[in-house]
């Protein structure tokens, strides 16, 4: 299957690309995520899910650059899209993810 060619309905790019997420195949996620933002490019959760797989690549920056972009998405309320990164890292948290660097994106963004 070539994920470029992909047509699906709307949000199921983005649900296949968190399940392989949250099953640690980055790659594979993130062909999903990205085919996903380019038919669905308002869709910001797509942007933290890539970010997320970025982070957990240990490609940080790639990762620190699509958090930011996540924020900016919503200039009235960036407190609001801070709050939900944070819940989405405390998410990976309990699921045993890397602790050490999401601090360090939490400190870097001041989430």
């Amino acid at each position: 299957m070539v994920v470029d060619t992909l047509k699906t309905n709307e949000g199921q790019l983005t649900a296949f690309g968190w399940h392989l997420l949250e099953s640690k195949r980055y790659n594979e996620a993130i062909q999903y995520l990205n085919r996903g933002r380019e038919l669905e490019p308002t869709v910001n959760s797509i942007i933290s899910s890539t970010a997320h797989c970025y982070l957990f690549k240990n490609e940080y920056a790639k990762a620190i650059t699509l958090y930011k972009e996540f924020i900016s998405r919503n200039p009235n309320d960036p407190a609001s899209q801070k709050n939900s990164l944070k819940e989405e890292l405390s998410y990976f948290r309990k699921k045993g993810f890397d602790k050490e660097v999401m601090e360090k994106v939490i400190a870097e963004l001041n989430l």
